[in-house]
């Protein structure tokens, strides 16, 4: 049974006591919106289907992005943090004063469509400034699992996720870059000129192998010699090892780094893709024209 009592800033307040379910306090301007609140509050209650909208109408989305940050997107790797924390910005200028309660399909929409359009940034001219399909489709998967997490595991009185309801921009055509023969005698030119010899041993085992820079850097190269043409990776996306064809001519090459002076002694199954970045960018500017960005590329 609903209370619904007067107060002194002559509002009304409405409380509804109901065994099995939490106390639940709402004000309202009138006696007539209090009566109807309770009255559709308790009918929920009895038919098995309310759910505590409270602490959504409550928690700003400001708060729940800030908190997603520092719990979820904490325990992801640090370049998946840096580029979260990049996207966070503008969903936090848009969504921040409302609550989570407050935020519509509608309001979701409206953004990407500015986001698309660029109107909230113009050029020198003063023309709008377009974003990237693939730009905004990441932002609103940034926010559509933000609400998911809010509502499996921080107990927010939601009953769906309002980004689940809007069209995310489709994804633009995949990198699909090759670089020719002439671009690979030219790269490997280039490395092998650099100072440090190991860049070349790099290089190369990135060509044959065909692994990611995450997964170079921390590889065990331990089975190269083996005469299965496989090799263990332990560092790829999924967290996970895996094995991953590879190419008889990177058991050769693994031997030759082994036996350079400066190879690692300590840890001489390990690749240093990413400990020294600018030695890839140095040898680049010995061939200029040569578009060969480890990270665009695909070489075989």
């Amino acid at each position: 049974m609903a209370t619904i009592v007067r107060t002194e800033s002559k509002t009304w307040k409405a409380m509804i006591r109901k065994k099995g379910f939490p106390t639940t306090v709402k004000t309202f301007r009138t006696k007539r919106d209090a009566e109807d609140w309770a009255r559709r509050t308790e009918d929920e209650m009895v038919r098995g289907i309310y759910i505590q909208r409270a602490p959504s109408e409550r928690l700003l989305f400001s708060e729940a992005l800030d908190r997603y940050l520092q719990d979820v997107s904490s325990k992801k790797r640090e370049r998946t943090q840096k580029a979260e924390r990049t996207r966070a910005k503008p969903l936090k200028a848009f969504f921040g004063k409302y609550s989570l309660a407050a935020i519509t399909p509608e309001l979701i929409a409206k953004y990407r469509n500015q986001r698309l359009s660029g109107n909230d940034r113009l050029d020198q001219d003063g023309n709008p400034r377009p974003r990237s399909g693939n730009s905004v489709r990441l932002e609103m998967a940034l926010l559509g699992h933000m609400f998911n997490v809010a509502i499996k595991e921080w107990g927010i009185g939601l009953t769906s996720n309002p980004e689940t309801f809007v069209d995310r921009p489709a994804p633009g055509p995949g990198r699909n870059r090759r670089i020719s023969s002439e671009e690979e005698q030219r790269l490997l030119s280039a490395v092998d000129a650099h100072s440090n010899p190991m860049l070349g041993w790099i290089v190369r085992i990135a060509i044959e192998t065909g692994m990611r820079s995450s997964e170079r850097s921390i590889s065990d190269t331990g089975t190269g010699q083996s005469e299965k043409a496989h090799r263990y990776l332990a560092g790829n996306q999924e967290h996970h090892a895996s094995h991953g064809p590879s190419y008889i001519g990177s058991r050769g090459t693994v031997s030759a780094g082994h036996r350079q002076p400066c190879s690692p002694t300590r840890h001489k199954s390990c690749l240093f893709w990413r400990t020294r970045p600018g030695w890839y960018a140095q040898a680049l500017q010995l061939q200029q024209g040569l578009d060969a960005h480890q990270e665009k590329c695909r070489t075989r």
